[in-house]
């Protein structure tokens, strides 16, 4: 399903017309139009942009007032925030894609999160079976990402740390070792 959302009073419907033809051409014909009106919270408009979406094979993600459907074998749940999105990125799909892959295949048992920042790998990781230790070295994407576990019920298989890859023992080894982040950023955290 496709949604466009306006946030302008009226809605430049001109707009919500031209957006909609182009969708059409995608064949989605149930697109939904929405519109902010004066008055509206943002706080409370801006939700219906995000909905429960497939992001792998086996794994959905779902904000807390969408959640995916009851066909979805694994669901994380991840509201947006200012600093983490709701799971759609890219690369975000990509990493879900080849740890759905490699949990699947491997019947690897262990992932570490280097960077783990909203927590989704971890909590994903876990949903599919793994122990997982997320590694960050932010403090508000640490209590975001503990946040984020405890609503996905995945305390007992994902521990979060804060620090750079110094939190990890030198005895403590993974199966799969996953980083979203930018290369200069996992070079700069190398022990």
């Amino acid at each position: 399903e496709w949604r466009v959302v306006t946030f302008p009073a009226p809605a430049d419907l001109s707009l919500v017309d031209a957006v909609g033809s182009w969708l059409r051409n995608f064949h989605s014909p149930d697109a939904r139009f929405l519109t902010r009106h004066a008055g509206e919270p943002w706080a409370l408009a801006w939700q219906g942009v995000y909905n429960a979406q497939p992001v792998s094979t086996r794994v959905w993600v779902a904000p807390t007032w969408a959640p995916a459907p009851d066909e979805a074998e694994v669901s994380v749940i991840l509201d947006p925030t200012l600093a983490f999105g709701g799971g759609a990125h890219a690369t975000t799909v990509g990493m879900l894609n080849l740890l759905d892959k490699l949990l699947h295949d491997n019947h690897a048992t262990t992932v570490l999160d280097v960077g783990s920042g909203s927590g989704i790998l971890a909590i994903a990781a876990a949903k599919l079976g793994a122990d997982a230790v997320g590694v960050e070295i932010d403090s508000h994407a640490v209590a975001e990402s503990e946040k984020n576990v405890a609503l996905n019920g995945v305390s007992e298989k994902v521990e979060i740390r804060a620090g750079t890859m110094d939190a990890v023992r030198p005895d403590e080894t993974f199966d799969v070792v996953v980083a979203n982040v930018d290369a200069s950023v996992l070079t700069a955290v190398a022990p």
